[in-house]
Formats: C-alpha cells, sequence, structure tokens
C-alpha cells in the first residue's frame, strides 16, 4: 500500500532525487538526496498504520520499516531514471 501510494503522490523523478529523510546517499553515486513533503509522507504513513493492524492492535509497520520501504522505492526510481 506504502509504495502504491507513493507512486501516486510523487513522479519518478521526484523520488530519484528524494528519501525518506533526505540525508541518504546513493551507494553508487554522488548523489545526495532530499526529504520528500513530509506532509505527505505523514500523510502516507498515517493512512498505511491506522489501516492496516497487527490482530492485537498494535501498527504493522515500525517507523524505521517505514523508512526502508520509501528508500527502497526513491532507490527503485533512481535505478530505472540511470537505464
Amino acid at each position: 500500500m506504502t509504495i502504491s501510494l507513493l507512486d501516486v503522490l510523487f513522479n519518478r523523478e521526484q523520488l530519484a532525487k528524494s528519501s525518506a529523510k533526505g540525508s541518504r546517499k546513493a551507494h553508487n553515486a554522488s548523489i545526495s538526496t532530499s526529504c520528500l513533503p513530509s506532509v505527505a509522507t505523514l500523510a502516507v504513513k498515517h493512512f498505511v498504520l491506522n489501516a492496516f493492524k497487527k490482530d492485537n492492535g498494535e501498527p504493522c509497520l515500525s517507523d524505521s520499516a517505514f523508512n526502508d520501504i520509501i528508500n527502497s522505492k526513491c532507490a527503485t526510481a533512481r535505478r530505472a531514471l540511470t537505464r
């Protein structure tokens, strides 16, 4: 769900130049990333965490797992643009 919402909110170029917190650097390039707009990422996070919970009522994702998903999506967009 998180990946699909990121696709709706941001285009490939925005994702390729960004990361969850803006401090990530691509391993294979000297590209520094900027932070995705926090209002949008917080809205996605709030929606996903409220819509999908574990059986015991806990959130389905931790903060770090959520950021990992965003960073993975951004890295995939970077790779797609370089091809």
